[in-house]
């Protein structure tokens, strides 16, 4: 305990008592040096320039974490939007409906065929779903086009068909290798939004910044997810 008349401190208390500030002190430098080192990554997220590849603030005492920028931060909209946020509350949320896509005729199709488990030597064909996933390889698009037949039981006791395989995001028609390539692209090879947008169009397919800003946010939530 600290005493109000320093007069009473004998040397060894007095030594104690200073060496026992000087931690104090130290340790409030780094919380603070530590709050600078925030706010400062947080005015680079709001307010700074559109850059091609983000250069990170280093400090050594910060653990580096993957995927804690916005990730279509590049996307100048998206810069204004976080502007505004400041004056105003997000009202409604609505759900991302990633089916609306129009996906070139002219692209291949590769077709699989997905038979139900159950026999269906006694069953009628009455139709199939179709499901098609816009994919990508490193040179050119294609669609993975997906054929499920649908079996009608004998005494109408139902329909069969089998499942369909599961997807990153449910209800979207973007594959697995597509969402790969963005999120290499942008975290591995540094190549904005905007200029990955800029090449799939040039391999024939026309993509919205902000449709694949959506993909990418959707699947860093899986890695969240997965890590939990």
């Amino acid at each position: 305990m600290i005493k109000n008349d320093y007069n009473t401190y004998s040397s060894n208390e007095f030594i104690s008592v200073i060496t026992e500030q000087k931690s104090v002190i130290t340790e409030q430098k780094k919380q603070i040096d530590n709050l600078k080192h925030q706010v400062s990554i947080f005015q680079k997220m709001v307010f700074g320039s559109k850059q091609e590849q983000h250069k990170a603030i280093e400090n050594p005492e910060q653990t580096i974490i993957e995927f804690t920028e916005k990730v279509d931060l590049d996307l100048p909209q998206d810069i204004e939007e976080q502007k505004n946020s400041f004056h105003r509350k997000k009202t409604n949320t609505k759900r991302t409906d990633y089916s609306k896509l129009d996906i070139p005729a002219d692209l291949e199709r590769i077709v699989t065929v997905i038979e139900p488990l159950d026999k269906t030597d006694d069953m009628v064909k009455i139709g199939e779903e179709v499901t098609e996933l816009l994919a990508i390889t490193p040179q050119k698009f294609f669609v993975k086009k997906i054929i499920r037949p649908k079996y009608a039981k004998a005494n109408k006791e139902g329909i069969v068909i089998a499942e369909l395989p599961s997807r990153p995001l449910q209800g979207g028609i973007v594959d697995v290798s597509l969402l790969t390539m963005l999120l290499l692209d942008k975290y591995v090879d540094h190549m904005p939004l905007y200029r990955q947008q800029k090449k799939y169009e040039r391999l024939g397919v026309k993509l919205s910044e902000s449709t694949l800003g959506n993909w990418v946010a959707e699947s860093i939530k899986l890695f969240r997810i997965s890590a939990c």
